[in-house]
C-alpha cells in the first residue's frame, strides 16, 4: 500500500524522462514517447483504447503514440519515458 507521504521522484535526460512515485488512475491519453511501466510490487493495469484489450503485469511497455489508461496500482510505480 502506498503511504500518503510516498515520494515522487523525477529525473530528466536529454529525450528521457522518469518518474517514480505512486501510481495515478488516467483518463484514455497518448504519450509520443514509448513508454516502460513498472510496478514496485504486484501488477499493473493497462486498458489499451479503442479495442479494450486489457495487459496486467509488473512490467508494460508502451510504444510511442498508443492510446490508454490505467488503474491505479498499490504500490510506487517507475514510469521511463523514451
Amino acid at each position: 500500500m502506498i503511504s500518503k507521504e510516498a515520494r515522487i521522484h523525477i529525473y530528466a535526460w536529454p529525450e528521457r524522462f522518469l518518474y517514480l512515485g505512486p501510481s495515478t488512475k488516467t483518463s484514455s491519453h497518448r504519450n509520443h514517447a514509448a513508454t516502460w511501466l513498472i510496478a514496485g510490487e504486484g501488477k499493473l493495469r493497462v486498458t489499451l483504447n479503442p479495442g479494450g484489450e486489457v495487459l496486467e503485469n509488473q512490467v508494460i511497455y508502451l510504444p510511442s503514440e498508443t492510446e490508454y489508461s490505467t488503474d491505479l496500482a498499490m504500490s510506487t510505480i517507475a514510469a521511463l519515458y523514451w
